[in-house]
């Protein structure tokens, strides 16, 4: 999965998640912009871990504030599962 993959996945979980449409988020979508709190983000992660299969570190987790730091953060996991 490449990163613009990873960026349609993403962005179409938090729109879904935030009841909009994908295209009024981008790569450069603050969470605090799309109203995500932090058991929104956490909700978030832990979505994409089932789907994807991965395991989002606890540190990294922490340091997700916007939609490009997911992506930032799922595609090396993702490198390094196949």
């Amino acid at each position: 999965m490449d990163r613009e993959e990873i960026a349609t996945q993403v962005i179409a979980r938090v729109a879904k998640m935030q009841k909009t449409t994908p295209d009024k988020i981008n790569v450069d979508s603050t969470f605090e912009e799309l109203g995500v709190d932090s058991l929104n983000g956490l909700e978030l992660l832990w979505e994409l871990e089932e789907e994807l299969e991965i395991v989002i570190p606890d540190d990294d987790a922490r340091e997700i504030t916007k939609v490009s730091d997911v992506i930032a953060v799922v595609e090396p996991l993702l490198a390094k599962k196949s």
